[in-house]
């Protein structure tokens, strides 16, 4: 039932959607750019933190008029940056990162625009890209990986900003 529902449920938005398109073509856009990038959920409160993110070494970076959140888990001078995917934050990685320690790695997490404790309401690929390239100028890891949308926006920031550091 639950997955009926669902299914009419996204349906009925992209049938309306169209429609709207035929009818009011700049409402219908207003109204799909704010459904696919306006995050719902992935927010954090300083005061309600992950514990995983607790035990982390925290900077906060500014680019343009926004700010986001890195989390770091010290190791030795091999570094990895991890970009979390879409309607998440940093903690994404608390299953992953026990086995990532066991190399040894310095361990860096990051929030996304408009995900964690980064600011901002809207999230794009390219301002993502701008986050990751400030904090691969800062704390210059070897390797980066993704999830999801996190995964696109790595080979996004590799394509703009070909950076050499990264193996």
């Amino acid at each position: 039932m639950k997955k009926i529902f669902f299914f009419l449920f996204t349906k009925s938005i992209g049938i309306y959607l169209n429609i709207l398109s035929l009818i009011w073509p700049e409402k219908a856009l207003q109204l799909a750019y704010a459904l696919f990038s306006e995050p719902r959920e992935g927010r954090l409160f300083k005061n309600k933190l992950p514990n995983i993110l607790k035990e982390a070494q925290t900077n906060t970076f500014q680019h343009d008029n926004h700010f986001f959140q890195t989390y770091t888990w010290k190791g030795n001078e091999t570094i990895i940056l991890l970009v979390h995917g879409w309607e998440s934050n940093a903690s994404r990685w608390e299953n992953l990162l026990p086995h990532l320690k066991k190399s040894g790695s310095t361990i860096i997490a990051i929030d996304g625009p408009a995900h964690g404790l980064s600011s901002g309401k809207e999230f794009s690929i390219p301002q993502y890209a701008a986050f990751i390239n400030i904090a691969v100028e800062n704390f210059k890891p070897q390797y980066l990986i993704g999830h999801s949308i996190g995964g696109k926006t790595c080979l996004y920031y590799q394509s703009v900003y070909q950076s050499t550091l990264i193996q």
